[in-house]
């Protein structure tokens, strides 16, 4: 219905003389002052409106609820895009509602609950049909939940809960979580917050079950990238530079009082200019193969000292064994 049409059903309401479907110029358009409500109640075609309210100040944010108060009485909305007046003028009605309800008709903007064809549930402000504003929600029916700001239909800020209790929050680019302060908690998994791209995240933290917290720069959910760390809190941490989830230069620190510095293959020591240091506080320094020391220096607390090649870390066979 054109806006000229709702403003001529408007005025001849005030005037007192009656408004029928033809003089609207549509045969879609009931008669102001009838009953209609029997006629929503049948399936519609692409969308059923139910519980429209008007977008006033005075509102309470509830989560599955009509943010104000319900005037379904006033107005009717047989599907997307198509406003109905509907005994605007009943008596009782005071005049701040009769104003609120007709900016709301003459901008096709009402607040409400919308069932679609397969079941969806939106809930909210509907702007020209489409969901958009605050507070609003959606419930598909696989079970998973959508609540916060929508813009033409689309989720772009708020929180999405799925059916296996996984919750998203942050902001949304084309359904994928994307930017800064977004999170994805994955009950008995995981928990994942920081920068996501395409719903991947690519910088924060990933905490898991166990203890483990993950935190730096990832590649394909793994961690990647300089100044990265691996820590179980009493049990072991890895800080350094690591690719694609394994640590390749730090330093290692286990819970015995081991420390390991220097270059690591599969989270051992590997390479020149390593060094070790062991629970009895012997300190190896040197060149390292797959965790074992093959050429250096060996010192202790004790004042021991030795040089040369080693051997399962004994000197030529004959130094203490570690």
């Amino acid at each position: 219905m054109t806006i000229s049409r709702i403003s001529g059903a408007i005025m001849m309401a005030m005037l007192g003389t009656g408004y029928s479907a033809k003089q609207a110029g549509s045969k879609n358009v009931p008669a102001l002052g009838v009953d209609h409500s029997s006629e929503f109640n049948q399936p519609a075609s692409e969308s059923s409106w139910t519980s429209l309210s008007v977008n006033t100040p005075n509102t309470k944010n509830s989560f599955f609820e009509p943010r104000t108060r319900d005037v379904s009485e006033f107005v009717s909305v047989a599907k997307a895009g198509e406003v109905l007046v509907n005994k605007i003028f009943q008596p009782g009605v005071s005049l701040s509602e009769r104003r609120e309800l007709t900016d709301a008709v003459l901008q096709d903007r009402v607040i409400g609950v919308r069932e679609l064809p397969d079941g969806t549930v939106q809930r909210g402000e509907f702007v020209d049909g489409k969901l958009s504003g605050p507070n609003g929600s959606v419930v598909m029916p696989d079970g998973v939940r959508k609540k916060g700001l929508f813009k033409s239909g689309v989720l772009v800020r708020g929180m999405i809960r799925h059916r296996d209790g996984t919750i998203q929050r942050g902001t949304f680019v084309g359904g994928k979580l994307s930017g800064p302060h977004c999170s994805v908690d994955i009950p008995g998994k995981e928990f994942k917050e920081g920068v996501f791209r395409s719903g991947v995240l690519v910088k924060g933290v990933i905490q898991f079950p166990d203890g483990i917290v993950e935190e730096g720069t990832f590649k394909g959910e793994k961690l990647h990238g300089k100044d990265c760390s691996r820590k179980l809190r009493g049990v072991y941490a890895q800080i350094g530079n690591f690719k694609e989830g394994e640590i390749e230069k730090g330093m290692i620190r286990r819970a015995t009082g081991e420390v390991s510095n220097g270059t690591f293959r599969h989270g051992l020591l590997h390479g020149k200019y390593c060094s070790l240091i062991t629970a009895d506080r012997r300190f190896y320094s040197g060149e390292f193969n797959l965790g074992k020391i093959v050429f250096g220096t060996m010192s202790s607390t004790k004042g021991e000292y030795q040089k040369g090649s080693f051997n399962n870390f004994l000197l030529d066979g004959v130094g203490g064994a570690l």
